[in-house]
């Protein structure tokens, strides 16, 4: 990965580069030109809570431990699979193509324009490849957005790393520029643990900070279950109340054990629970793409709460249960997974895998993706699915014993697919919007071609 730096002295011409990925860090993101070359190299730093970590590592803050603040206890808490800590050493390689860089160069790093204490910076130089380590507590101390010695305040700024070119005739500084960005989730106040319910659609109040993802219900699939009417915050996402955006959504779950009603399941769940992913797809509306929970057991109730998670690994803004303010009804948060509820999901969507031949046939995929964002995200759509279950079966077997059946089938699905293709593309109304524009070109085809009526001869 390359960081753009110059050389600023008349003894040679310098190319410093980023050698690899840094370590010692929460996350980093590299963000590459239509050239191909790295624009900008940013490293995360997420702290929420407090751990043991050692020089060497990241820890893990997502312990399971209850939290108490004030007299009230909480189940579950924001947390950091990816936790950073003021004693870990942020690390990094430097690739410097001037020869006249010894083993003797000096080694300068600041935070926007405040340097920090040479003795907190320890560097080595072999091979062309210099190694510079600086503990973050060091670095958060330096800004002047937002300085802390804990790393407990959240800040973006500028880390310039610099090299003193002793062998320079002119004692010139090659410096490498990338950007350091810490969040910090407050452990003292729950201002931001829980997020207000945002289902507008149904009179939740729109909250005014930007919580990200603040609603789901649970939608019962085959071994699956849907995260299902998924709402986002819309204050300009992925933007967070902090200087790092979201990144993406998490849901904490366990299965529900014999005898256990919805609510004994939900109050065991903690953020050491079982944890999936949801990774976003910025083009729909909510921003999500795969909003499948999967390889989970058919006929075993689980219970779910979401939760957002920024780039630098914390995870916050949780759903409310347990004694967090405004709880959400079990109903909305468990979901029993059944064969016979997912009958159209991957393996089993019955007319389009019988005219097409293959349930992994693209065309069959496309339909699912159709389904997945317009179909399951409000009543009449899963009313339709609903239906298209107990039906199609039936029509689905005939057709798959019949050549000629299956052709045209194909033939009569391929405007349907196309009407799919656009719509999960380019959003709903670019679908219906060609199917306007298709009806209104054959009626002027017809118009213009047909054959004039016969007249009787006087």
């Amino acid at each position: 990965m390359l960081v753009s730096a110059l050389l600023m002295g008349s003894s040679a011409l310098a190319t410093v580069t980023l050698s690899g990925t840094p370590t010692g860090a929460s996350g980093v993101v590299t963000e590459v030109g239509e050239d191909g070359t790295t624009t900008k190299t940013t490293i995360y730093a997420g702290v929420t809570g407090s751990c043991a970590g050692g020089s060497t590592s990241t820890c893990n803050t997502c312990t399971g431990t209850p939290v108490t603040v004030g007299a009230t206890t909480y189940q579950i808490s924001p947390c950091n699979p990816t936790n950073a800590h003021q004693n870990l050493l942020l690390n990094m390689e430097f690739s410097v193509s001037n020869s006249s860089v010894t083993s003797s160069t000096d080694v300068t790093v600041k935070v926007g324009e405040n340097e920090v204490t040479s003795g907190q910076v320890t560097h080595t130089y072999s091979g062309g490849v210099l190694s510079v380590s600086v503990p973050w507590g060091a670095l958060c101390s330096k800004t002047s957005a937002n300085a802390s010695t804990d790393c407990s305040k959240s800040f973006t700024d500028d880390l310039v790393v610099g090299f003193k070119n002793i062998g320079g005739s002119s004692g010139s500084t090659d410096t490498a520029t990338m950007t350091i960005s810490v969040s910090s989730v407050d452990m003292t106040a729950i201002t931001t643990w829980f997020y207000t319910d945002c289902d507008v659609d149904n009179g939740g109040a729109e909250p005014t900070v930007n919580m990200g993802f603040c609603h789901f219900e649970t939608y019962p699939g085959d071994a699956k279950i849907y995260a299902d009417r998924l709402f986002v915050q819309p204050n300009g996402y992925p933007n967070s109340i902090s200087d790092v955006d979201y990144r993406g959504i998490v849901f904490f779950y366990e299965e529900q054990l014999s005898g256990e009603t919805n609510a004994q399941t939900i109050a065991r769940i903690t953020n050491a629970s079982p944890m999936t992913s949801i990774s976003l797809n910025t083009r729909a509306s909510p921003p999500v793409g795969d909003n499948r929970i999967t390889g989970l057991n058919n006929g075993s109730t689980y219970c779910f709460v979401m939760a957002n998670q920024d780039r630098a690994g914390n995870i916050y803004f949780i759903t409310p249960v347990g004694n967090a303010p405004s709880p959400r009804p079990d109903t909305e948060l468990c979901g029993t997974p059944e064969k016979v509820v997912g009958l159209l999901d991957d393996k089993s969507c019955f007319i389009a895998t019988a005219a097409f031949g293959s349930d992994m046939a693209p065309e069959v995929q496309s339909f699912r993706d159709f389904r997945n964002e317009f179909l399951f995200s409000n009543k009449l759509g899963k009313e339709f699915v609903r239906f298209y279950y107990k039906h199609s079966p039936y029509y689905a077997n005939r057709i798959a014993q019949s050549d000629a059946a299956r052709g045209v089938v194909r033939l009569m699905l391929w405007p349907l697919l196309l009407f799919a293709k656009v719509s999960v593309a380019f959003g709903l109304w670019a679908g219906i919007a060609l199917i306007f524009a298709t009806l209104g070109s054959v009626v002027l085809i017809y118009r213009r071609f047909k054959l004039p009526k016969s007249r009787g001869v006087a």
